[in-house]
């Protein structure tokens, strides 16, 4: 995930549009040093790359349920 995470380049994306109800991916680089993308504002578009990863991650932990 991490590999993916880099490669889909979401650490350049910035995007902040939280709606009532909101999706984000995090990324911790440190002690301070955070990352997060948050969609979910109804009218916007998250970036492909962006539902890429959050799918990809979804889906293997929802096998592990």
């Amino acid at each position: 995930m991490f590999t993916n995470y880099h490669l889909l380049q979401l650490d350049k994306i910035e995007m902040y549009e939280p709606g009532d109800l909101y999706y984000f991916i995090e990324y911790h680089t440190g002690d301070k040093n955070i990352h997060r993308v948050t969609w979910g504002r109804p009218g916007t578009k998250p970036d492909e790359n962006i539902v890429i990863f959050y799918n990809l991650l979804y889906r293997s932990t929802k096998s592990k349920l």
